[in-house]
């Protein structure tokens, strides 16, 4: 039976996994041989890595190589294990709910989203995550295979077995029927990009997340730090302004409250600024650049530098 690991193995050991996984799912069932020669690693790292890929179930042991080999037994082949499915990956943002299926070689064959108003209850929430999926994967046999959940949620996550993140996680488990694994979104950022992103092959990273939520995540040594209160990399919660505006966590004057998304439409806002999101914010910004781009263009050639006659230069633009 298939079995999720800790995410304490080594990126590494996951480029040797992703390489063979791989390999099989490209030719088909291959002996140890094959592997060896397609993809290069040393046979103790060939050995250790078919191990652990043996020892979850996502490879087995096919068939015998038919090809003649002299004396003893037929080398075995190995292959993808077909009854190892998909895992499903669960984004709940603040505003938008986002899902995504993974095969058993890590690709992502689909994804979706969906927009939501800002407080819909997580019942809700779920129960769009779980059409979502269906929409994603089709019909009612997904649920067979699907091997664990792996759900990202905005704010703390203390543990989560505590609180309002407690129900969310017997929700989704009633909703899926698999494993799930729930933690902090910006944390499980910073895992992935260290894994498959950015940060690939670095042993330490450090992610942070700018957006409607302030907050980062520390990778070391090849693993996702959550700190003995769960709340490692939570720096949209540290106070800046003691006297500064209420926090959603409870707390006042956090960086989140003066540097999030949020914060910023509220203070442009405020100074007169129109505009409900980003791209509003950015719109004078905008068309600002493009007249002085077309000024430059009109007065001078960019590539000899903008004119003293230009009104932009002039400060007259």
């Amino acid at each position: 039976m298939w079995q999720s690991r800790p995410d304490a193995v080594s990126p590494a050991r996951r480029g040797h996994e992703q390489a063979v996984l791989g390999l099989l799912r490209a030719h088909g069932p291959l002996n140890r041989g094959e592997l060896s020669r397609r993809c290069g690693l040393s046979r103790t790292t060939l050995h250790d890595t078919l191990s652990g890929l043996l020892a979850t179930g996502a490879v087995i042991s096919a068939m015998p190589d038919e090809a003649p080999r002299g004396r003893g037994r037929p080398a075995e082949k190995l292959a993808l294990n077909p009854t190892v499915g998909q895992a499903i990956g669960i984004d709940f943002a603040r505003r938008a709910v986002h899902v995504a299926a993974v095969g058993v070689t890590y690709e992502i064959v689909g994804s979706a989203g969906e927009a939501h108003a800002p407080g819909l209850p997580w019942a809700d929430r779920v129960a769009l995550a779980e059409r979502l999926v269906r929409r994603l994967v089709g019909g009612g046999s997904w649920q067979r295979v699907l091997k664990g959940v792996g759900v990202g949620v905005v704010g703390p996550v203390a543990g989560a077995r505590t609180g309002t993140l407690s129900g969310v996680g017997a929700l989704l488990g009633e909703r899926f029927g698999g494993p799930v694994l729930l933690d902090n979104n910006t944390r499980l950022a910073a895992l992935a990009e260290s894994t498959w992103g950015a940060a690939t092959g670095d042993q330490d990273a450090l992610y942070l997340r700018l957006s409607y939520g302030v907050g980062g995540g520390v990778v070391a040594g090849g693993v996702l730090h959550r700190g003995a209160d769960g709340v490692s990399g939570e720096i949209g919660h540290i106070p800046v302004d003691p006297g500064g505006r209420p926090c959603e966590c409870g707390g006042r004057g956090c960086l989140e409250t003066v540097a999030s998304i949020r914060a910023v439409l509220d203070a442009y806002r405020a100074r007169g600024g129109r505009g409900d999101d980003l791209p509003a914010l950015a719109a004078p910004w905008r068309r600002e650049t493009r007249s002085r781009w077309a000024c430059c263009a009109t007065w001078a050639p960019r590539s000899a530098g903008c004119s003293p006659r230009c009104p932009t230069r002039s400060g007259r633009g």
